[in-house]
């Protein structure tokens, strides 16, 4: 985690007043750790949740993969947000401004497909205040320590339980 994530919330401020109403929920990995899945239950949510926005905080540009492969392996899934309604692609941005972003966001919605063994995503939204939806994979009930709603994988349609 980088170090402007540390601290961000004075010690005698509310954090939930600095979320936004309606919710706004965050993706904020990498596109082929779950994104997928959390564009197909998105919908259910907003159904669930009227007004619910998600912005998408996602490239591979972090892996410094140059913009014609990014758009080559995860062209569709952009456009797949942008013609989803409630949804905003932002793409990768710097840390600061993630930071800034996230300050705001409610939920960390956050369908991991893939074996980490521990979750910058997770540990920025953590400090950033945000409430954590992921899924009980590998090491991500340690890095949680009991402050995410885990979600078993086994069927899709599980993570749309962020709205119960």
């Amino acid at each position: 985690m980088t170090p402007c994530f540390a601290n961000i919330f004075p010690d005698n401020i509310s954090i939930f007043s600095q979320k936004s109403l309606p919710p706004i929920l965050a993706y904020t990995s990498t596109p082929f750790r779950g994104l997928d899945i959390l564009l197909k239950v998105f919908p259910a949510i907003r159904q669930a949740f009227p007004g619910t926005t998600l912005k998408v905080f996602s490239s591979m540009k972090v892996h410094q993969i140059d913009d014609n492969d990014n758009q080559l392996f995860c062209g569709q899934l952009y456009r797949q947000c942008q013609g989803t309604e409630g949804v905003e692609y932002v793409g990768s941005i710097p840390q600061p401004e993630l930071l800034r972003q996230l300050r705001s966001v409610a939920v960390l919605a956050y369908p991991n497909t893939y074996l980490e063994t521990s979750s910058i995503a997770v540990m920025e939204a953590m400090a950033s205040g945000c409430r954590i939806v992921t899924s009980e994979l590998a090491a991500l009930p340690e890095t949680t320590a009991g402050f995410a709603r885990l979600v078993s994988m086994s069927g899709v349609e599980n993570f749309a339980l962020i709205t119960n």
